[in-house]
This record gives structure tokens, C-alpha cells and sequence, in this order.
């Protein structure tokens, strides 16, 4: 029989993206910010499209001031759901941080 920790590690390897996100997301409150990262770049392998997975990466980048990585989360956070007011403020955000001012309007 498995010990808990494989079962663990196995659960977590077939998880939804939500609960994977979710995941990273308890990762980086208890200061673990290379787990998040780690788990929510292979959320993106799978579904380079998972808007929560690149507006999370977004935030860790600007924290970790990580202007690029900032304003390409945040540009790809867009192109996933232009509807979303907030991914756009960011990504302006974003733009000015990297000092390219134009590109954030």
C-alpha cells in the first residue's frame, strides 16, 4: 500500500486547475513563493490560456519586481478575458513599472 505523502504527491498531480491555483495560492501565503511559481508554470503547460494562473504569476512577478514577467502575465491575463477590468489596470500597471508608458494605455 502507498504512504500518505505518495498518495499526497499523486493527488496533487491530477488536481483541476482551480484546485491547483488554489494551491499556489496557500503556497504564497505561507511565504513559499517557489512552490506557487512552480505550480502555477505547470498549470500554464497544460492551459497556456488559464487566466487565473497568469493573473496570479502576474502579481508574484510584480512583488518579486519582475517587471517583464509582470507585464507579460498581465498581457496574456487580458488576451484571456479582455473583459476583465482589473487584468487591464494591472497590465497598464505593469507597462509603467517596466517604464513603457505607451504600452500600458
Amino acid at each position: 500500500p502507498k504512504g500518505a505523502a505518495e498518495a499526497d504527491d499523486e493527488e496533487k498531480k491530477f488536481v483541476g486547475h482551480d484546485m491547483a491555483v488554489a494551491l499556489a495560492k496557500d503556497s504564497l501565503k505561507s511565504g513559499d513563493i517557489k512552490n506557487a511559481k512552480t505550480i502555477l508554470e505547470s498549470v500554464l503547460s497544460q492551459d497556456p490560456r488559464c487566466f487565473e494562473a497568469h493573473f496570479q504569476l502576474g502579481f508574484m512577478s510584480d512583488v518579486c519586481h519582475d517587471n517583464k514577467g509582470f507585464a507579460t502575465h498581465m498581457q496574456r491575463a487580458v488576451e484571456v478575458k479582455p473583459d476583465h477590468a482589473h487584468a487591464w489596470l494591472y497590465r497598464a500597471m505593469a507597462h509603467e513599472h517596466a517604464g513603457e508608458i505607451e504600452e500600458g494605455s
